[in-house]
C-alpha cells in the first residue's frame, strides 16, 4: 500500500501538470450562442390543500388549474 506522503506528491504533480495544460486558457462567453428558449413555456402552479406542484400550462393535461398571467 502507498504511504499518504507519495500519494499526496503523485496527486500534487498531476494537478500541477493540468493546471500548466490550462494556464492560458481564457472563457470567453460572447464566443459562445446564447441558449435558445424552449420551444413550450411549462407553467406550474401549486395546490394549497395538498402542497403539490401541477402543470398550469393549458396542456391537456393540465387539470383546469388557473393559468399564470402570460
Amino acid at each position: 500500500m502507498m504511504s499518504p506522503a507519495t500519494y499526496n506528491a503523485k496527486v500534487d504533480a498531476a494537478v500541477r501538470v493540468q493546471v500548466e495544460l490550462t494556464k492560458n486558457c481564457v472563457d470567453n462567453p460572447s464566443a459562445f450562442p446564447p441558449p435558445s428558449p424552449p420551444d413550450t413555456l411549462i407553467r406550474y402552479a401549486v395546490d394549497k390543500h395538498t402542497k403539490r406542484m401541477n402543470d398550469a400550462s393549458g396542456h391537456a393535461n393540465s387539470k383546469n388549474l388557473p393559468h399564470a398571467p402570460a
